[in-house]
C-alpha cells in the first residue's frame, strides 16, 4: 500500500512539473513570437531555445526557431529542423511549406521540385505551394511553368474563397453567426474582390440578414 501511495505521489509531482514546464514554454513561445513579429530575431531565437528547453516536444517553437534561422541566413540549420518536423509531423502544413522554402533558398532545386510534386499530388487546394513552385520556376528560368503555377495558385485562391463563403452560409443557416463571420474573414483575406466580401461582412454585422 505504501509503495502504491509513493508511486502515485511521484506521478502526481511529475505531472505537476510537466504541466508547469508546458505553461512556461507557452509563455516563452508567445514572447518569442512577439519578438519575431518585431523582427527582433536575436531575442526571438533566444526565447525559442528557452521554450524548447522547457518543452522539447514543442513543435511550434521548433518551427519558429527555423523561421528565425532562415531570416538570419542560417538556412542549413533551419533545413535540418524543418526536415525533422516534416518527418515527425507529416500533417504539419506550415513545416512542409517552410521546408520547401528552405530548399529553394539553399538552391537545392531538384529536391524542392521533387518535394513539391509529391505535395501537389496529395494537396491541390493550398495556393501557397503553387506559389512556391512558381518561385522555383523563376529560379530555373522556366517562364511557362512559372506562369502555369501562378494560374493554379490563383484558381486555388478562388476555390478557397468559394469554400469559405459556402461555409459561412451554412453557419448562418445554423444560427452560429460568429463562425459565419470567421469564415467570411478568411474569404476576405483570399478574395480577388475583397470589397464585395467586406460588404457581406458588414451586412451581417449590422444584422440586416435577420430583419
Amino acid at each position: 500500500m505504501k509503495r502504491k501511495l509513493a508511486f502515485l505521489l511521484t506521478c502526481t509531482i511529475f505531472f505537476f512539473f510537466s504541466c508547469r514546464d508546458s505553461r512556461g514554454a507557452e509563455a516563452l513561445y508567445a514572447r518569442a513570437t512577439d519578438a519575431y513579429i518585431r523582427e527582433d530575431f536575436s531575442n526571438a531565437l533566444a526565447l525559442s531555445d528557452e521554450a524548447l528547453r522547457a518543452d522539447g516536444n514543442f513543435f511550434q517553437a521548433k518551427l519558429l526557431k527555423a523561421k528565425v534561422l532562415i531570416f538570419t541566413e542560417k538556412i542549413g540549420e533551419a533545413e535540418k529542423i524543418l526536415h525533422s518536423l516534416c518527418e515527425r509531423y507529416p500533417e504539419f502544413t506550415e513545416a512542409r511549406l517552410w521546408y520547401v522554402r528552405a530548399l529553394i533558398m539553399s538552391e537545392r532545386y531538384d529536391n524542392a521540385e521533387a518535394f513539391l510534386e509529391r505535395e501537389l499530388s496529395l494537396n491541390q487546394t493550398d495556393w501557397r505551394f503553387y506559389y512556391q513552385y512558381a518561385l522555383l520556376a523563376q529560379k530555373q528560368n522556366a517562364l511557362d511553368k512559372r506562369l502555369a503555377m501562378c494560374r493554379k495558385a490563383e484558381q486555388a485562391l478562388c476555390d478557397s474563397e468559394k469554400l469559405y463563403i459556402e461555409t459561412a452560409d451554412i453557419w448562418l443557416m445554423l444560427g452560429v453567426r460568429a463562425n459565419a463571420l470567421a469564415a467570411l474573414d478568411k474569404a476576405h483575406a483570399v478574395s480577388s474582390e475583397p470589397s464585395v466580401v467586406a460588404e457581406i461582412i458588414n451586412f451581417i454585422k449590422r444584422g440586416d440578414d435577420i430583419r
